[in-house]
């Protein structure tokens, strides 16, 4: 491109951004969407202004010439904005551009100025201005919006971790759900991990993510499903149970529990079983006769839950059961005899449960022992023996996928003989403060555990006022945001939700912080120095009014100290031949600091043994 060709000036700008935006399609000459050189309410021109639906002035867009600083164009349209919005226009979205670079800047979401290739379609500029986010928060219910408001607030002043403790019932997917196209619409976040612990509420979840237009988001539960529901791989899987059991000399089928990934995977695992079932007994692979004791159990039968209890009966019909993790907990089978694990899993606690199955003894049948058949080498996440005892204590029995009946009260346990442990160990903790001496073994016994909480019982209690007290300031700071936005939060306010300044202080055991300190540091905007922290700055001060050292010495004899912390034996010889000693100067610049390197070093102990003693 020849010098005259190139853009120069504002109307080169103008015209280059009125040819994108048409191929971006918009029409130029639709008055009612798009117009130029627009007044604002003081007179003066808007270069681009956009409309909704209803006619309301809803994003501003100012051009430049090329080689103009966009960054204060989009300033100048800020400016414009605020004098819609003081006459009652909602101008959410700014742009500013010289034809060939875009930036963006949302207002409503208060985040920095973002470059964009292209300017937004008809249809994305409008999903940006009302969002699905929008009529999500419509449908909410008022306790629910303050839920939400609370979230994005928290997350917004800078904190990463919250939790929302609902009842069942009021809404948990609803409010997630909105505060997840929240956080998309505002560029928070691009990706979302949404767990539950049953398939079924994956499904379940999905399905109303998908009511809020959420769905594209979204991976089904199934996908683990289709990675290891493999025909080969069923088939080996099947093959391999009857070979264990030795079923082709004996003829006897051992009660097994299968777990699979997905419900189709769970289906395609009993058809294995059942066509190695008929190969061995000599009958058509077609042949039902084995539907009747091989069986699934899983949230899609309208049956399961009579399923569970046919499979609970000692020496019941069914015999193999394959499942998804409607039996990984809360069934008590204790005739099971092999445990076939077909599903990945990382969880050192599913992985626990699922064999737990397995691990009961059975005085009706004889049973003192599990075969386990792992396809997915599950046994590699334990790391250490987890013995029946662990086992039987780790859960109490629960049913939170069937009613209870009289049928399925859980049985009352036995009085456990603990045989003398193997092993037992001692090592000193550190709980809350308190150095607590733990014996373990393989099993904990319950004395123990008694001897532990007597120990820390007065730390725990004030601990657990501290943490509550410093969970209902935050939550007294959110509610005045949620109804204040950024009005300074008032002392008066706090002082009537029973917060002054010296309450604070005792909580968060500050005896020097002022409230802007605390009402930042609960909000996420600062934290309080740790005790290290502290340290360094106590020594440093020490270093600076007392010693009268400059910054560059200060920082030679921390770097000394740190040396120290990390490896006491080290020499002085060692230390001056480190990397960052030499790049700040080396012993050149030591000595010109502090006169002779034995000065130095002299200093540099004391500053070591004053940390040390803190």
């Amino acid at each position: 491109m020849t010098e005259n060709m190139k853009p120069r000036s504002e109307e080169d700008a103008k015209t280059l951004i009125d040819e994108h935006l048409r191929n971006r399609g918009w029409n130029l000459a639709d008055f009612s969407k798009i117009r130029k050189e627009y007044p604002t309410p003081a007179g003066r021109p808007v270069d681009y202004i956009f409309f909704d639906k209803n006619g309301k002035p809803i994003a501003i867009l100012e051009a430049k010439k090329p080689g103009k600083d966009l960054y204060g164009a989009l300033e100048q349209a800020k400016d414009y904005a605020k004098e819609f919005q003081d006459v009652g226009a909602d101008i959410s979205l700014i742009f500013s551009s010289d034809g060939k670079t875009f930036l963006k800047k949302n207002l409503k979401a208060r985040t920095l100025p973002e470059r964009i290739n292209q300017f937004p379609t008809p249809e994305e500029f409008y999903e940006i201005i009302h969002p699905e986010i929008e009529r999500i928060m419509i449908s909410l219910r008022p306790y629910q919006k303050v839920a939400v408001s609370q979230v994005i607030s928290s997350f917004v002043s800078g904190r990463e971790k919250m939790y929302i403790q609902m009842a069942t019932r009021t809404g948990k997917t609803a409010v997630a759900a909105a505060i997840i196209a929240k956080l998309l619409t505002m560029g928070k976040i691009k990706k979302v991990l949404f767990m539950v612990d049953r398939d079924s509420l994956a499904t379940q979840t999905v399905n109303k993510l998908n009511e809020y237009g959420l769905g594209e988001y979204w991976k089904y539960p199934e996908d683990l499903g289709r990675a290891v529901d493999v025909p080969q791989r069923n088939e080996l899987i099947a093959e391999k149970y009857f070979e264990v059991i030795n079923f082709e000399k004996e003829k006897k089928l051992k009660k097994a529990l299968v777990f699979a990934a997905s419900i189709q995977h769970a289906n395609n695992l009993r058809y294995a079983f059942i066509r190695k079932y008929n190969e061995l007994m000599g009958l058509p692979p077609d042949d039902a006769e084995a539907e009747d004791f091989i069986v699934a159990i899983h949230t899609g039968m309208p049956n399961a839950k009579d399923l569970i209890r046919e499979f609970q009966r000692i020496n019941g019909r069914i015999k193999i059961a394959v499942s998804i993790d409607m039996l990984s907990t809360g069934i008590d089978a204790p005739d099971i005899e092999v445990l076939v694990m077909a599903r990945p899993t990382k969880s050192k606690v599913l992985y626990a449960q699922m064999k737990g199955r397995g691990a009961r003894k059975c005085e009706e049948t004889g049973k003192d022992k599990f075969i386990l058949i792992d396809f997915v080498d599950s046994w590699a996440i334990e790391e250490e023996v987890i013995t029946n005892e662990i086992l039987e204590k780790e859960e109490e029995t629960q049913y939170e996928e069937i009613e209870p009946t009289e049928e399925l009260k859980p049985r009352k346990k036995k009085e456990k003989e603990y045989t003398e442990p193997r092993e037992v160990r001692h090592r000193e903790m550190v709980i809350l403060d308190v150095p607590v001496w733990i014996e373990y073994s393989e099993v904990i016994e319950p004395q123990i555990i008694n001897q532990i909480t007597k120990q820390i019982q007065h730390q725990v209690k004030n601990a657990s006022d501290r943490i509550t007290l410093k969970s209902k300031f935050q939550q007294a700071l959110i509610a005045w945001q949620y109804f204040k936005g950024d009005e300074p939060v008032s002392e008066e306010y706090l002082k009537a939700m029973g917060f002054d300044l010296e309450t604070l202080r005792d909580i968060y055991g500050e005896p020097e912080a002022e409230l802007k300190d605390f009402i930042e540091v609960a909000l996420g905007r600062k934290s309080f120095p740790t005790l290290e922290e502290r340290k360094r700055e106590s020594l440093k001060k020490w270093l600076t009014d007392e010693k009268q050292i400059p910054e560059d010495g200060v920082d030679f004899i921390m770097i000394y100290v740190d040396f120290k912390n990390r490896n006491p034996k080290i020499t002085l010889s060692q230390f001056m031949k480190s990397r960052i000693v030499d790049l700040k100067g080396g012993l050149v610049k030591i000595e010109e600091i502090f006169g002779s390197l034995e000065n130095f070093k002299d200093l540099a102990e004391e500053a070591f043994r004053r940390w040390n003693n803190g």
